[in-house]
């Protein structure tokens, strides 16, 4: 942006010398003529009183180029503050920058996606929605706009759409765990844990480690009944992330169902999963609507350990 001024103003330093330089040229031509030429019975000047006259005229000019420079110069910080008095309303504050910036640029899509982005911001889906379709239109491969409006989409439970946006953000970004995930959470998300599992599965193997990923991996595990898969990838998103307290009550979750499928090791896993509870109430306890209840050991159970 700064870079055209930037270039003006040399162009202009360059201007006005010139223009200096030429004035300079110019008055000693016009007082040259004006001085009338001596006749041949008079004695030519002597060297003092040439050189006053010469002093004269050098004085002259350095006024008018002093004169034109002040002009040139007031006459420039004249425009450019009109300029900078426009562009001030401009840049009040995002709205007015963004859609001044998509009234110069209407073909740009990043400025279609900056206004989406603005409009959501202020809860607008349907504005949001239209900005970024409108964005589509002038890159049908830019991927943020893509995962965005499948995001829209998905939250207003137009779950179908969302799904051939994600595809498409798939093809527009074949390496990215992080468009797999989206696709699977947002089939998981239809029901169809099944088919999210392939995608979820590819999204864990281009970004192992993100423990967001390894989460939706283990949930999609866990829906499908796959609980021992799905409870190794909890406890890898929390060795990834320490604080993931859906992941630890969700380890809680899988000890308590594979407990109930096995009474041998029930045990085992029942004070497992009261850790687990109780970590997962300790990192984030306004996710959780009480703290774990404590369990209660019958005189043929084994003795109740301690759990800090």
């Amino acid at each position: 942006m700064y870079m055209p001024s930037l270039g003006f103003c040399g162009l202009l330093a360059l201007l006005l010398h010139g223009l200096a330089h030429g004035l300079e040229k110019l008055a000693a031509q016009t007082l040259a003529t004006r001085l009338p030429s001596a006749p041949a019975s008079v004695r030519p000047l002597r060297p003092a009183a040439q050189g006053r006259r010469q002093g004269e005229w050098d004085e002259q000019v350095c006024r008018v180029e002093r004169v034109a420079r002040v002009v040139l110069v007031l006459a420039v910080s004249a425009a450019y503050g009109r300029l900078t008095w426009e562009r001030n309303g401009a840049w009040r504050d995002y709205e007015s920058l963004f859609s001044a910036a998509a009234a110069v640029c209407p073909q740009s899509a990043k400025v279609q996606y900056n206004l989406a982005h603005m409009q959501t911001g202020k809860g607008d889906m349907d504005a949001a929605a239209a900005h970024y379709r409108q964005a589509l239109l002038i890159h049908p491969a830019y991927y943020q706009a893509l995962a965005n409006l499948a995001s829209l989409l998905s939250r207003a439970g137009r779950r179908g759409e969302a799904t051939e946006l994600y595809e498409r953000a798939i093809s527009a970004q074949p390496s990215l765990g992080e468009a797999y995930y989206n696709l699977g959470f947002n089939l998981q998300s239809s029901g169809d844990s099944r088919s999210a599992l392939p995608y979820m599965s590819t999204a864990a193997r281009l970004q192992p480690d993100s423990a967001d990923i390894a989460h939706g991996h283990a949930n999609a595990l866990q829906a499908s009944g796959h609980l021992t898969d799905a409870l190794a990838l909890y406890r890898r998103s929390v060795a990834l992330d320490p604080a993931f307290a859906s992941a630890y009550n969700n380890i809680a979750a899988c000890l308590l169902a594979l407990a109930a499928a096995s009474p041998v090791s029930a045990s085992s896993n029942m004070l497992q999963a009261l850790h687990q509870a109780r970590a997962a109430y300790r990192h984030g306890p306004s996710s959780l609507p009480c703290p774990p209840p404590p369990f209660f050991w019958s005189s043929a159970d084994p003795p109740q350990q301690h759990l800090s």
